[in-house]
């Protein structure tokens, strides 16, 4: 889970560029009465995300009095995402801005994830600090998630930086081929409760568990050649130093990558070196 800057892109100009080939007289009219209600709600959703206080973000299904949550949901589907709509330059611009998905910090970019649900959520369906680059897996693994207590918000990589504290570690369980089984510690001396219970709902419901320990199999597969004849030819100690070495590489580049992880677990596995190689 990583963070990434924030979208400088205004709501208004980006709904404003949606609906400005709307043919329909009276819906433009309609939802031209929108925009004030929209640009409100943007500037509560950077006060509430900066304080971590989403949860307190008011669902609306009308916005203006009159224009329900299926017209909204349809600037976005039809005049945002369509690849033929003014829109459309935003919407790509968004995506583009990365190239890795912040939620698992594995997969590629591939489209965007709305972190306040368009479902329930008519006045931020086109607000870009609501829209996250995200890969497809991640997209749908948070489907219409929407927490409902403060330590179910999930990680918004917007806002949330929770520095170079460590949360993701690896146990390696002795089987052959060995397993890694990732899981989340919190310190709590460095880390709020609130936000060490954030960080586990989102590993929970991005399945990053799963995701970590499969890409930490072909990882243990990759390597296994290459260790057991730096073994041979150099002695158990210097295969210890080369994977602190990893590890301690992986750990500069990010704290709590999967390989970060799973490299100081392997340096630190007796059974791992001095059995099962």
């Amino acid at each position: 889970m990583n963070k990434v800057e924030r979208p400088n892109e205004k709501v208004k100009d980006v709904f404003d560029k949606c609906i400005s080939k709307v043919s329909n007289r009276d819906l433009k009219q309609q939802l031209e009465g929108c925009v004030t209600e929209i640009v409100q709600d943007e500037k509560i959703y950077q006060e509430k995300a900066i304080k971590h206080k989403l949860i307190e973000f008011p669902k609306k299904n009308l916005i203006n009095g009159k224009v329900p949550i299926g017209e909204m949901k349809k600037v976005y589907t039809y005049r945002m995402v369509n690849l033929n709509q003014p829109g459309r330059i935003f919407y790509n611009k968004l995506l583009n801005s990365i190239q890795i998905c912040p939620f698992c910090s594995v997969r590629d970019v591939a489209t965007l994830d709305h972190y306040l649900p368009k479902s329930q959520y008519a006045s931020t369906v086109v607000t870009p600090v609501n829209l996250i680059p995200a890969c497809r897996d991640c997209n749908s693994n948070k489907d219409v998630f929407d927490a409902e207590i403060e330590e179910e918000e999930l990680w918004h990589p917007y806002y949330d930086d929770y520095g170079p504290v460590r949360w993701l570690y690896v146990l390696i369980i002795e089987t052959f081929p060995p397993v890694a089984e990732y899981s989340i510690k919190i310190p709590f001396d460095e880390m709020e409760e609130v936000m060490g219970k954030r960080i586990q709902k989102s590993f929970d419901v991005f399945e990053l568990g799963k995701l970590y320990s499969t890409h930490a199999a072909k990882e243990l597969n990759d390597i296994e050649f290459y260790i057991k004849s730096l073994k041979r030819e150099a002695g158990v100690n210097n295969v210890r130093k080369h994977l602190q070495m990893m590890y301690e590489s992986f750990y500069e580049a990010d704290s709590n990558s999967w390989r970060t992880a799973l490299y100081e677990a392997l340096a630190n596995c007796d059974w791992y070196i001095e059995d099962y190689l």
